[in-house]
């Protein structure tokens, strides 16, 4: 157990050494909580009377999914366990299935009356031609469902280029986003955190002028920003279209003002760090605890399943 009687656990495929996951395991033991990292493999979920999990801890009070986008259906069905056995998350699985999804997230944000920039699903190849029309191309942006750090991310130039990248989709029995391309933006995004609902930091980000992508991942760098309260109210809308506790959300700037173009529910955070001072993975635990603190006096010691880790 930890310091204070909490144990966290860290849904994740990498090690310690993945920026992420080593500061978050360095800011619990700054707060007194134990971390460990779990990887999903290692939980053997099962069914009877009443969910159980054959585990190496001993006992998981929150839980921190940190698997990204490229999260499974197997790795999706171990976050839905533990929710079923009153186990917290910092992001549950149903905001986790839309969050990964690049369409069905910016549906939500777009139903909630945010800006985003014009967007198609493309699911056929004969719908090039119509979808270059329609976003006002060449150029366009053309994007994979699913995918992390600006990859699956592709500008077209012309209707055999959108064929191409969907006929791989096809192949893979998906679909693509096209949306239009902000000339305007230059290779700059902005990043904004936000953690229970609050705005906790945030960046501009700009490409090194060889990429209209501003992913850090592809050689983008971060500079500090202010938050002001309409872009706090923006990003924390954003966040709660989807449900997400965490979430990193991603604005375009354009003629029309900001757009919301992608919402991420494990955003990274080394950069943001780096350039605002701010200790994200601290503000990520410390919300962690609260989910700790609300589960305790909602069970009052007491949970719907008893003895929610099973050791062998």
């Amino acid at each position: 157990m930890g310091v204070n009687g909490n144990v966290l656990g860290v849904l994740t495929t990498r090690n310690e050494w993945y920026h992420p996951n080593g500061r978050l395991l360095e800011a619990a033991a700054k707060l007194g909580v134990e971390a460990r990292l779990i990887h999903p493999a290692n939980l053997l979920p099962g069914l009877g009377s009443g969910p159980t999990l054959t585990a190496p801890v001993s006992e998981i009070q929150v839980i921190i999914p940190r698997i990204g986008s490229t999260i499974d259906e197997s790795e999706l069905a171990v976050v839905h366990h533990l929710e079923l056995m009153d186990i917290p998350a910092l992001n549950g699985f149903n905001s986790i299935v839309l969050a990964r999804d690049k369409f069905l997230a910016l549906q939500r944000v777009a139903a909630s009356g945010l800006a985003v920039p014009q967007t198609l699903l493309l699911t056929a190849p004969d719908q090039a031609g119509r979808a270059m029309d329609l976003l006002n191309g060449p150029p366009i942006v053309l994007k994979t469902r699913r995918g992390r750090q600006g990859s699956g991310v592709s500008l077209a130039h012309s209707e055999e280029e959108v064929g191409e990248f969907l006929t791989e989709a096809i192949r893979r029995k998906d679909g693509i986003v096209a949306q239009e391309f902000i000339a305007a933006a230059a290779g700059r995004d902005i990043r904004v955190v936000v953690v229970d609902g609050r705005a906790v930091a945030a960046m501009t980000r700009q490409s090194d002028g060889t990429d209209f992508r501003a992913n850090v991942a592809l050689g983008g760098r971060g500079s500090s920003l202010t938050i002001t309260d309409d872009l706090a109210g923006s990003a924390i809308k954003a966040a709660g279209s989807l449900g997400l506790d965490v979430a990193g959300v991603d604005f375009l700037p354009s003629a029309k003002g900001l757009l919301v173009i992608e919402v991420n529910y494990t955003p990274g955070f080394r950069e943001l760090e780096r350039v605002t001072g701010i200790d994200v993975a601290e503000k990520l635990i410390n919300a962690a605890r609260l989910r700790i603190d609300r589960s305790r006096a909602r069970h009052l010691g007491h949970s719907r399943y008893h003895g929610p880790l099973v050791l062998h």
